[in-house]
């Protein structure tokens, strides 16, 4: 095995290995490392916020509405446009999935429990069928409404009927 010093690459030397077999060198770089700075204080990094040298105004950019994009926001006023679904089949779909949920025990309890006027967020609330949403997304918003329905369930305890009935949830 011969090592030696071969040539340079913009000022650094390149330490070579080479192998001797059967008359056919093969070369082995040790030395790989490449666009290493010699100085690396020079480097510009980028500081973060709260460090000594920040400074202390915040950059703010401003989103571009672009006319091939999707988004339902109309001329960058940030108001919602309003689509209503007019096909009589899709809203007989709807109302159908609305009223098989509505056509439950859990249902039952939960208008009996919780009048309209002390419901929060975080209950139930049935999907506007009258709004304009992708099957997707109607079937998405249906399946979490029957999700938070099943709260309501009566428990599947071995108790006689009128022991459910008493025991609502909160």
């Amino acid at each position: 095995m011969e090592n030696g010093t071969n040539g340079s690459l913009n000022g650094e030397e390149l330490h070579v290995s080479t192998l001797k077999t059967n008359e056919r060198k093969d070369i082995v770089y040790l030395n790989t490392t490449r666009n290493k700075p010699e100085d690396a204080s020079n480097i510009r990094k980028r500081q973060r916020e709260g460090s000594i040298g920040s400074l202390d105004e915040k950059v703010s950019r401003n989103r571009r509405n672009s006319s091939s994009s999707s988004s339902t926001l109309s001329s960058g006023n940030g108001k919602k446009e309003v689509e209503y679904e007019t096909d009589p089949a899709v809203l007989a779909r709807r109302q159908k999935e609305i009223d098989y949920g509505k056509n439950t025990i859990g249902y039952d309890r939960y208008i009996h429990a919780v009048p309209k006027k002390e419901r929060t967020a975080e209950h139930p609330k049935t999907p506007p069928k009258y709004a304009k949403y992708s099957r997707r997304g109607w079937d998405g918003m249906v399946k979490l409404w029957r999700k938070q329905l099943h709260f309501w369930d009566p428990p599947e305890n071995s108790g006689s009927t009128s022991e459910n009935e008493s025991s609502l949830p909160p």
